[in-house]
């Protein structure tokens, strides 16, 4: 028997059950007195990380396994990870008397049974659990962002991971936890672990929670899933049009309603059976007028690879193809993750008729450039002083505020180029959604406007006051770009298109009849390498980060000046600098003084011409979410013969200081 969720038919668990004092009880049985190691064997597969907690959770060891269960062992982990969860929210709000969380999961097999024990620990620690079952992570963090009452949230999700992949993220106020926060929180599940009577703790404390409360608690998932939607509903209109006035936020809609009535709109989306097919998506851009075409659409229907990148987006793009072809306003395609919070964008070339799908970066680029001319936008035509986006116009034009966009380490220099157009300026941090996000806070605290920010490298943007990124976010920049245009009236302003032409000196390109083609020409060009491309991935033996990189950067100065003429002085490359991001900080200059703790960010060498631009960068860092080591190469220009040049240089001399070592 299991309790059924009426809106998606998906199971949750028997509220009769005590899965961990079952687990347990199995654990004994067949190991005895070697339970504590086959539980540290479990615990040590795991990838713990700001990103988040993440392993194979399928019962069956297979990466792409879609079996509902887990083993006995990650049933006790589940546990112990709510404990230490639990704990740490309770320690570090002391004030309060009752604490509130939400819960909630991709659409992962997985997903219900790891949120049983979840839930029946939150509730053993006396803490209210408002639980929205499946829930795209963007949806769950609106919601924890607008909603008063809640304190935080544990969201259950291996992101981009294989299906048979699962973990959690953890977070307040509409945020994963930043860096230091986070390892607070290892540091404690690391503690639990080691305590070898833990388990036994934990059993008897979930045993504490009557069948009763447990189902209670089921039965408002309806009520909460309701409640969350219409929340992230007003949340995404409210990032939009950059403004909580209602007046403001009809200006914004209506003129794209406008647009999908006269010119017409269609979007096609596979959503890969994901999160966000219990979410907002489909509801929502119809009501703005747009036509959809979706395939895929219930939760749990994963037909291919969970990351919306290479050949995942091949369907999407048939399906754009077919939308097309009998409706010809269809002009865009999505793919998200399998939490919703990341997606990638296809668009139909109308000179060809084909679709053709957008390199992540290029993604990253047109929201930046959409949502920086908003603000330009909105300054001009917007009467409402909360606009995020018109405070930065009007005080960008009178000189007393200075507006920024916060990226990872390898986000394109394209976004220098198209920060440079309007005035703002460009910040970096470490990979990790969390990174980019405090640096943001941290510079609006100092008087920077940041509308936007994100990893251009994994694809999709953070619009404030969102804090994490949304596909559907991503969505309405393109949607602005497209449906907000030229006033037909004297005083109507200029459309998003064509302030980015004025801006970037490329005002011949604009047309009045723009299509999405046009403006894509107008990007500045880069190569850079795809994090799915195969050579992007490199296995490297050593464990160490920190003597990687000095064995690294020893072998980065024997190699300047040996491949000078045969390599960097062809490229125009005549000096570079290196930078290292350690969280929200980014450290100009070579060697261990410029990094910091254990040495796990990115490592970035920065060329410049003899002019003194900036033309190429390479990039380094292993994940803190798959057990890979990632390079990456970037370059100004169409030149790919360039950006291969680079990166293979950098990779053999990768491997090389993985041979050799701290032995240097």
């Amino acid at each position: 028997m299991r309790f059924i969720d009426t809106d998606t038919q998906l199971t949750v668990a028997d509220p009769e059950i005590f899965p961990i004092h079952k687990a347990l009880e199995i654990l004994s049985s067949q190991h005895g007195s070697h339970l504590p190691d086959i539980l540290s064997a479990q615990i040590n597969s795991m990838i713990l990380s700001v990103s988040g907690w993440r392993k194979i959770f399928a019962d069956d060891g297979s990466e792409e396994s879609f079996s509902e269960n887990i083993s006995p062992a990650d049933t006790v982990i589940s546990g112990v990870t709510a404990a230490a969860f639990a704990d740490h929210m309770i320690n570090s709000l002391p004030d309060k008397h009752s604490l509130t969380l939400l819960i909630g999961m991709d659409s992962r097999p997985t997903g219900p049974a790891i949120a049983d024990s979840i839930t029946r620990i939150l509730l053993a620690e006396n803490i209210q659990v408002k639980h929205l079952f499946i829930s795209a992570a963007p949806e769950l963090m609106a919601y924890s962002a607008v909603d008063e009452s809640v304190d935080g949230f544990i969201y259950i999700t291996a992101s981009h991971n294989p299906v048979g992949h699962n973990g959690f993220k953890f977070g307040r106020k509409g945020g994963v936890f930043g860096r230091e926060e986070a390892a607070i929180l290892i540091d404690r599940f690391k503690e639990y672990c080691a305590d070898i009577t833990f388990p036994v703790k934990l059993a008897n404390l979930e045993q504490s929670v009557s069948p009763e409360k447990y189902y209670n608690t089921l039965t408002q998932i309806s009520r909460n899933k309701y409640e969350a939607l219409d929340t992230y509903r007003e949340f995404t209109i409210m990032t939009a049009a950059s403004t909580q006035g209602i007046c403001g936020q009809d200006q914004v809609l209506s003129k794209i309603r406008t647009y999908t009535q006269n010119i017409g709109l269609g979007i096609a989306a596979d959503l890969n059976g994901s999160a966000r097919t219990c979410s907002i998506d489909i509801s929502f851009l119809k009501e703005l007028g747009i036509h959809i075409h979706a395939v895929h659409t219930r939760p749990g229907d994963i037909v291919h690879r969970i990351i919306p990148e290479g050949f995942s987006l091949d369907e999407c793009r048939s399906e754009l193809e077919k939308a097309y072809g009998e409706d010809p306003s269809f002009l865009f395609g999505y793919v998200p993750d399998n939490d919703g919070d990341r997606g990638n964008i296809v668009y139909i070339d109308e000179n060809t008729g084909s679709a053709k799908a957008l390199e992540a970066q290029e993604v990253f680029a047109l929201a930046v450039m959409s949502e920086l001319a908003f603000s330009e936008y909105s300054a001009a035509s917007a009467d409402n002083v909360y606009s995020a986006g018109r405070a930065a116009g009007a005080d960008r034009k009178n000189g007393t505020r200075k507006e920024a966009v916060v990226v990872n380490g390898p986000t394109s220099m394209r976004i220098d180029s198209i920060a440079r157009a309007f005035g703002a300026e460009v910040f970096r941090t470490e990979v990790g959604e969390a990174n980019t996000v405090n640096l943001a806070n941290k510079l609006r605290n100092s008087g920077y406007s940041v509308r936007i920010l994100g990893e251009g490298s994994n694809g999709g943007n953070i619009t404030y006051p969102a804090s994490v990124r949304d596909p559907l976010n991503t969505l309405m920049s393109f949607i602005k770009l497209m449906a907000l245009r030229d006033g037909k009236r004297n005083g109507d302003g200029e459309g998003l298109f064509k302030i980015w032409c004025k801006r970037s000196g490329q005002l011949e390109a604009y047309t009045k009849n723009f299509t999405f083609p046009d403006i894509l020409k107008t990007l500045p060009q880069f190569s850079t390498t795809g994090t799915s491309e195969t050579h992007a991935v490199l296995k490297i033996r050593e464990k160490s980060q920190a003597r990687l990189k000095d064995a690294y950067e020893k072998l980065f100065l024997k190699h300047w000046e040996k491949d000078a003429d045969t390599v960097f002085s062809p490229l125009g490359i005549v000096s570079w600098a290196e930078d290292n991001t350690e969280g929200i900080e980014c450290r100009r200059g070579m060697g261990k003084m410029f990094r910091t703790g254990l040495e796990t960010g990115g490592l970035k060498i920065i060329f410049f011409n003899g002019s003194g631009e900036a033309t190429d960068y390479i990039w380094m860092r292993g994940s803190g979410t798959e057990p890979v080591f990632r390079v990456q190469a970037d370059c100004k220009g169409a030149d790919k013969e360039r950006e291969s040049i680079l990166l293979q240089w950098h990779t053999n001399l990768v491997y090389e200081a993985d041979r050799k070592g701290a032995s240097l």
